[in-house]
């Protein structure tokens, strides 16, 4: 699918964080100048909140897991004493206090259509919408650590495309409550007649399913966006199917800019497919920076946070995504196919169907220096916001989920010298201009007539 390039438009730009120690780059908050250690103090993420809107990102992504990487040598071990994700508060926790120090800042929040019940999962979503006047994000995910399934009762995790067709069916729930259970006039407050909502205008939803029973109403009134702003970032061939259907932002899981053009072609066939406008979904990519004065003191600087890296921590990340254990395979073997239970992207990404093959003794190198996920881009400000423009433009994306190496350090120094010479180029918004999540991103606060929330039915 060629296409001339998009029109220019600021950048979305989401700070990814995690409520937890680490997070994206393993070992960092062993680095003296980072403050993750304080992350279960609320201050710390009042702090973050009001910075974060000072500098006009469109919104905080917590990404976040239901359990424990324990693929990496058979054992939790190496998670627990590096903090891969461990330990993972609730970031949903977090919203309501850092919406009342901020007025426009975003919130995108993970939560699993596998192990959340879709009715309470609906209830929440739109208590919070209403919390923050429209500023929420969900971002689905199915789920993929076997000790997560252990933690609900499971003796294994559903299958890879299983947990995708439970998805299906937890958006046609939520779909119904938020979207068909209330009539936009339902809430009439008439206190002559002392009639908060007209009872005719609400309805239960009945469904009966495959997996669920939900009889409803919903027990929420309308919100601003009444569904919140959908995120993903499943990118194997059924999560692009899902995406495609579903999402209106996609996390991809490549800065390489022919692996975003073929995202690209993938989800708008998808979406295309789905009876959806291709228009009416973004990418991301994800982005880390190292800025210095000068091309050397950054280099400086980028070798001074490798000394801090968690190898231990990156492979149990790694092995627990990919769910291949690199200790228990020889040093020159090379997987052929992706098509793990666990994120077949990161499982095809090293194979030779992913076109990348490495021998397992390369990969356990490879997950010795930082970038191992997401390569950053070292150099001066100028030179930065030029590989940043490259790859928006020549990868056909919408902007960034900027991830921290060592925090604040990383985010003051994007804010300082990234932003402004991104705004000087129109790929940085100068202001908010309204408060709403979805309608700063696509321009009305609602979900489009051709999105599949608006044809379920009850």
């Amino acid at each position: 699918m060629s296409r001339p390039p998009a029109p220019r438009r600021p950048l979305i730009l989401n700070a990814f964080e995690g409520n937890t120690v680490g997070n994206v780059q393993q070992g960092m908050w062993a680095h003296p100048r980072d403050d993750r250690l304080g992350f279960g103090s609320l201050k710390h993420w009042l702090d973050r909140a009001r910075r974060y809107e000072d500098a006009r990102f469109d919104a905080v992504f917590f990404a976040d897991v239901l359990g424990l990487y324990d693929t990496y040598r058979g054992s939790s071990a190496p998670a627990i004493e590096n903090a891969v994700e461990f330990p993972a508060h609730d970031p949903l926790t977090l919203i309501p206090a850092m919406a009342a120090v901020t007025e426009n800042l975003g919130f995108v929040v993970t939560a699993s259509t596998s192990y959340e019940h879709p009715f309470a999962n609906a209830r929440r979503w739109s208590s919070l919408d209403h919390l923050t006047g429209g500023r929420v994000g969900w971002n689905i995910v199915t789920s993929y650590l076997p000790s997560a399934a252990r933690n609900f009762g499971l003796t294994e995790q559903w299958s890879h495309d299983d947990r995708y067709d439970r998805a299906e069916e937890f958006l046609e729930i939520s779909y119904k409550l938020w979207e068909k259970s209330w009539d936009e006039d339902a809430v009439v407050a008439d206190i002559q007649r002392s009639v908060y909502a007209e009872a005719d205008r609400i309805h239960a939803i009945n469904h009966v399913g495959r997996t669920w029973s939900v009889a409803g109403p919903h027990l929420v009134e309308p919100s601003a966006q009444r569904t919140p702003l959908l995120f993903q970032a499943g990118t194997s061939g059924r999560g692009v199917q899902f995406a495609g259907k579903h999402a209106e932002v996609v996390f991809l899981g490549t800065n390489e800019v022919a692996g975003q053009l073929k995202a690209r072609e993938n989800i708008e066939a998808a979406a295309v497919a789905a009876g959806r406008n291709p228009e009416d979904v973004r990418l991301l990519g994800g982005l880390q920076v190292v800025v210095g004065k000068t091309h050397e003191q950054a280099q400086a600087r980028l070798e001074e946070y490798q000394n801090y890296l968690s190898r231990e921590g990156a492979l149990a990340h790694w092995c627990g995504v990919s769910g291949r254990d690199l200790d228990h395979y020889d040093e020159d073997t090379v997987f052929e196919k992706g098509d793990t239970d666990h994120v077949q992207t990161q499982a095809k990404r090293f194979s030779v169907e992913g076109g990348n093959a490495r021998t397992v003794g390369q990969l356990k190198q490879h997950f010795g220096t930082l970038g191992s996920y997401v390569q950053p881009i070292v150099g001066t400000p100028e030179e930065v916001v030029d590989e940043i423009e490259r790859r928006a433009t020549e990868g056909r994306i919408d902007g960034f989920n900027v991830q921290p190496i060592v925090q604040p350090e990383t985010f003051d120094d994007f804010i300082e010298h990234i932003l402004p010479r991104l705004r000087e180029r129109g790929l940085a918004r100068e202001s908010y201009g309204t408060s709403g999540l979805r309608e700063r991103v696509f321009g009305s606060p609602r979900l489009p007539a051709t999105h599949p929330a608006h044809q379920v039915s009850i």
